[in-house]
């Protein structure tokens, strides 16, 4: 509870022979935090890698509100499952390059839930590197009109393999789509995402 980030997870200086990770983060409760609620940062393939985030709840954050409930930060092979974010939050789940360094196991975003947001999107995800499922989850902007329930960027074609699948995304917004993917430069939709299937779009 408290702090300008509550939890802050990085991994270094780990080596092919003496890998860093692994590490289990669940059944915990985020209070107080100002700006990220959870910080988790890898610096290459054998650090910070294969770490497992569940059954988790952020429920608030200072004085009201916080930035970022869930920051994943070129993470490889990161399992985020049956998370709670109901604390007002410019983004309850901020994700950026998953499977960057490797894309041997799959990074997976599963059965995540959130509410009660601020402003932003309830998930903001930046060039998935391939090997990336997205399913199961929740993501719920309706407490404020406006923004988009998901933002997808891609600025790169050479990857593969993200799969965004089964999930419920409401937004009550008339005039802005409820998932928003854009690209950057030459790159071209839908870039690295193979499969787009069995998910809700809800705008009312």
């Amino acid at each position: 509870s408290g702090g300008e980030t509550a939890v802050s997870i990085n991994g270094y200086n780990g080596t092919s022979s003496a890998p860093v990770g692994n590490l289990r983060f669940s059944n915990n409760r985020i209070t107080g935090f100002l700006y990220y609620a959870v910080e988790s940062y890898a610096v290459d393939q054998y650090s910070g890698a294969n770490n497992y985030y569940g059954h988790n709840v952020i429920d608030s954050g200072y004085n009201g509100g916080g930035y970022t409930g869930f920051l994943s930060y070129y993470e490889s092979g990161a399992v985020y499952e049956d998370n709670t974010v109901i604390a007002k939050t410019y983004n309850a789940f901020e994700i950026e390059y998953p499977n960057y360094y490797s894309q041997s196991n799959q990074y997976k975003f599963i059965n995540n839930y959130c509410s009660n947001y601020w402003e932003g999107s309830s998930l903001y995800l930046s060039d998935p590197c391939g090997n990336v499922l997205f399913a199961h989850n929740t993501l719920d902007v309706r407490s404020v009109s406006g923004y988009y329930a998901v933002q997808v960027y891609i600025s790169s074609d050479n990857n593969t393999g993200v799969e965004i699948m089964d999930n419920l995304f409401l937004s009550n917004y008339c005039c802005q789509p409820t998932v928003y993917i854009y690209t950057a430069g030459t790159t071209t939709f839908p870039g690295p995402i193979t499969m787009m299937d069995g998910n809700v779009y809800s705008n009312s």
